[in-house]
């Protein structure tokens, strides 16, 4: 596939084409610029050739000089005016192609010709936003037609729209249940006051619950907690003992087994199957001598000094992933991990009813909310993939267009351990995840200890500042 399409006449803006078409060969590495000196073998066919590039191409770039409106033949007749004219034929060709991205370029200060100055056949030529090319700026007039031709391949930063057959509407069950809310935190939990402890297992404060009777989506699925109370009950020591900064008396508490809860917490999960294009530039660097004017001695002496460099490339490519995220469906007070979950587990623990003798908080995230969570992570994702595939000493990830080939979702719920450990007059929650182990929570912090960590990190900027001095001033 040719790419690029560079139109132009010899004895106008002959010199900007070489260059121009080498710069270009040279960003976009993968896709050909055509133009007829180089491309048409010795014998083809001239005007079969430039009908076949322009049957391939998806930019087109018509270079017009000083004197490119006015160009005469051997009679004194002005090429532009003949039907065969080539270059006539080329732009025409291009123009009715609606596939195809017409950009004039104006090279060396010509300006752009007016459409009664036009055949009939180009005059829409002179519609077209064109770009300036000139030898004083050349780096940044390529810079934008280059971004110009990422343009018209249809590369956007915008993060793909979901195709219209995708739903992402709930289409799983829809209950009242009784539902209480904590007065300080805002979280909503299922059942009735009665059922519920003084302190809100959520943000761990004495908490006035108000009831209410609320229609929640039904989580289809539910997860099993893996890990067993005492062996939460040793995370959360651990987790105690390796606070550095919490009082001495809290990390000693006696924690015990039977003030564990277990709660479950709703999640949506995605299964996203994503096609994304990208584009970037990969770098090479490299190191140039360059003279430079210094002071020395009261004089102004010239030096021979080392630069770094870096030549960059183009560099285009696509992705086909399948992403898996989970992203908490209760009040964003609770911390929930958003990485990549086995969406295949999920289907073990099929329920129609909601655990037992256990906690479980009610929905209060809509499906269309998490799922803009769930783009987020993906694009993280695909750009780091971008990087990692363009390599090279530097990597930029310019652009990215991601379509979803399909999202599946569930509402499941996920098991957490729960712990209020009492200090003081005050309640720290402390968490452990049901599923992995790992263990949270709200520490206190002794001011006697944050106050040696001040002071320590105060003598040591004093030393080292005070050692920067010394060398340098001195």
């Amino acid at each position: 596939m040719s790419g690029i399409f560079i139109s132009y006449r010899r004895d106008d803006a002959g010199g900007y084409v070489g260059r121009l078409s080498k710069d270009l060969e040279h960003r976009l590495r993968g896709d050909k610029v055509f133009f007829d000196i180089d491309d048409i073998k010795i014998g083809d066919n001239f005007v079969s050739a430039i009908e076949e590039a322009l049957d391939e191409c998806y930019v087109f770039l018509p270079i017009i000089g000083k004197d490119w409106l006015d160009i005469e033949d051997a009679s004194g007749n002005r090429r532009l005016d003949y039907a065969d004219d080539f270059v006539r034929l080329e732009i025409s060709t291009a123009l009715r192609r609606t596939d195809v991205r017409v950009i004039p370029i104006l090279a060396g200060g010509a300006s752009m010709p007016g459409s009664a100055q036009l055949p009939e056949d180009i005059k829409a030529l002179a519609q077209r936003n064109a770009l300036k090319i000139t030898n004083q700026s050349w780096d940044y007039d390529v810079d934008k037609l280059f971004n110009a031709i990422l343009q018209a391949m249809g590369v956007s930063q915008s993060f793909g729209e979901l195709p219209g057959e995708i739903d992402l509407k709930y289409i799983g069950e829809w209950i009242e249940r009784p539902t209480i809310s904590c007065s300080l935190c805002g979280a909503e939990i299922l059942g009735s006051s009665e059922n519920q402890t003084e302190l809100c297992l959520i943000c761990s404060r004495r908490s006035k619950w108000s009831s209410n009777i609320k229609k929640i989506a039904n989580p289809a699925f539910i997860r099993s907690a893996q890990i067993p109370p005492d062996e939460s009950i040793i995370q959360l020591r651990q987790l105690l003992s390796e606070s550095m900064l919490a009082p001495d008396d809290f990390k000693q508490l006696e924690l015990e087994e039977e003030l564990l809860k277990l709660v479950f917490v709703p999640h949506w999960c995605f299964r996203v199957d994503a096609d994304s294009e990208y584009s970037g530039k990969k770098g090479t660097r490299y190191t140039v001598k360059e003279p430079r004017k210094v002071a020395k001695d009261g004089e102004e002496v010239v030096e021979i000094a080392s630069v770094s460099r870096v030549d960059w490339h183009g560099v285009f490519g696509s992705i086909d992933e399948t992403f898996d995220f989970c992203a908490g469906a209760s009040m964003s007070s609770i911390k929930n991990a958003h990485t990549d979950f086995d969406h295949e587990e999920l289907s073990v623990h099929r329920t129609s009813d909601y655990a037992a003798d256990s906690v479980v908080m009610a929905t209060q995230v809509a499906i269309e909310d998490a799922f803009i969570e769930c783009k987020n992570y993906i694009n993280e994702k695909i750009e780091k993939i971008a990087k990692e595939e363009i390599s090279g000493d530097e990597s930029e990830v310019d652009k990215i267009r991601t379509i979803y080939r399909s999202v599946t979702s569930k509402l499941i719920l996920l098991p957490r351990w729960h712990y209020i450990a009492s200090y003081g007059n005050d309640g720290y929650l402390l968490t452990v995840d049901g599923l992995t182990g790992c263990a949270d929570g709200d520490i206190p912090t002794s001011k006697v200890k944050a106050g040696l960590a001040i002071t320590s990190a105060i003598i040591i900027i004093g030393i080292f500042a005070f050692t920067i001095y010394y060398i340098f001033f001195s």
